[in-house]
């Protein structure tokens, strides 16, 4: 239902907010918040707020190497590439692709 998704963007948009303070990263990431928004961006990966909305929390999480190597392994990783190249014409998702983006680079994420 349509409530389901606003919440869930909600939800994401808290995380990400959230992680704005390191102290709560590790348990948000510990606690499956990470696996929580992968789950939710490939049920509704047709939906550009609830895309954008949870790949600025999984790129707020993004802290580390081993938060990135949790991401890559739950194919969050590709998730979000794949959201990025099917919802390509929606300005939240790029720019929030964008910055996800960035993150894979500094954390120097390799493809493949």
């Amino acid at each position: 239902p349509e409530s389901s998704v606003g919440l869930q963007i909600s939800a994401a948009t808290l995380l990400a907010r959230m992680a704005l303070n390191d102290g709560v990263v590790a348990d948000i990431v510990e606690n499956g918040g990470m696996e929580a928004l992968v789950v939710a961006l490939n049920k509704h990966a047709d939906n550009p707020a609830l895309v954008a909305a949870t790949m600025e929390a999984l790129g707020a999480l993004l802290t580390n190497k081993e938060h990135l190597d949790r991401l890559v392994a739950q194919g969050g990783v590709s998730s979000v590439l794949a959201a990025i190249k099917s919802l390509a014409g929606d300005k939240s998702v790029a720019l929030e692709g964008m910055r996800f983006c960035t993150r894979l680079v500094e954390l120097d994420y390799s493809v493949g």
